[in-house]
């Protein structure tokens, strides 16, 4: 008899907590919530803007566990008082189960469609994780490491391919030369020239520490041909050869950068051009009347109007006669 009084008060027991849960009045407020949830949630994952989510996702989330604490602290009083919850309706809670479980289940299909086949944010955050590197520059002044030191950082983190080319490059810098910002896209050839990868190298000296490194794999299926009078190491040598740290103090301001967005025909345009041989050396502005080459811009980030950029062009294997 003993037996049969626990087992009938632990079955009591349970019966309440279940009407409390999913039979009472408060659970439409937590089924309102939850709904609401899972549709934050979505939009977190499919388009982000988690300034505007994440604090409204939060704010949800405590109202559920608010919700829940409460109801388990009524479960505990009713118990301790011996007092009997009536649910709404005898049956209401399976109607109740059936929509927490029809919401969970189309919540956890559409924002497990915004994790794959590049569907929402979440599958592009998915992404990077998977293809990401980073990698420490051991030296962060450019006017010391120029970009072969950059690029040496990244080739000793992941084997680069032997033929290297880029139409998109920037660097900015500090006074000092400290490096703030890094973005480059790199296209890397194999032996017969075929398109094998593309390298992001990505860095921003206020979030992070490391350069990033995202790569993507072409495996000779890209459609980006390699030019040879494109090819990185024409930009690593005339980062060399440019005297950045004292083309600069004609200036003065607080930060610098260099832009190199390949071959780039200058028109007319003769304010702030110099031209540069295969060995660094300055020559002439007669060398090209055409104006045209791989450019390197040396600008004031933000004044690029009111004071000319100095571009560099080169020009390799001129001869004056």
């Amino acid at each position: 008899m003993v037996v049969e009084n626990k087992l009938t008060k632990k079955l009591y027991r349970r019966l309440m907590l279940r009407d409390l849960f999913l039979g009472s009045k408060s659970s439409l407020f937590i089924l309102l919530l939850y709904i609401m949830w899972w549709r934050i949630l979505y939009t977190i994952t499919k388009i982000g803007q988690l300034k505007t989510n994440i604090p409204i996702f939060i704010g949800i989330s405590f109202l559920l566990l608010f919700m829940f604490i409460h109801i388990f602290v009524t479960y505990r009083k009713l118990v301790k008082r011996e007092i009997n919850a009536k649910p709404v309706h005898p049956n209401f809670w399976k109607w109740t189960v059936i929509l927490f479980s029809l919401v969970t289940m189309v919540g956890g299909y559409y924002v497990g469609s915004n994790a794959v086949n590049f569907n929402g944010t979440l599958a592009w955050q998915i992404q990077e994780l998977k293809t990401e590197t980073r990698v420490k520059l051991e030296n962060d002044n450019f006017y010391t490491t120029k970009l072969d030191g950059i690029i040496d950082s990244v080739n000793e983190k992941m084997k680069l391919e032997p033929y290297l080319m880029t139409n998109d490059l920037r660097i900015d810098f500090e006074k000092d030369g400290t490096i703030a910002e890094i973005y480059i896209y790199i296209y890397g050839f194999d032996q017969d020239k075929k398109l094998q990868s593309g390298y992001l190298i990505y860095f921003d000296k206020k979030k992070n520490n490391k350069v990033k490194i995202h790569k993507q794999d072409w495996n000779g299926e890209g459609t980006t041909v390699y030019d040879p009078n494109n090819d990185l190491s024409i930009v690593i040598n005339m980062l060399k050869w440019i005297p950045v740290k004292e083309e600069v103090k004609r200036w003065n301001e607080g930060r610098y950068a260099v832009l190199y967005k390949g071959i780039r025909n200058w028109g007319i345009t003769r304010d702030g051009i110099h031209y540069i041989d295969e060995k660094g050396k300055a020559i002439p502005s007669i060398a090209d009347p055409g104006n045209s080459g791989p450019t390197i811009s040396l600008y004031i980030p933000g004044k690029e109007d009111m004071i000319p950029p100095q571009r560099y062009i080169y020009k390799p294997f001129f001869r004056e006669e």
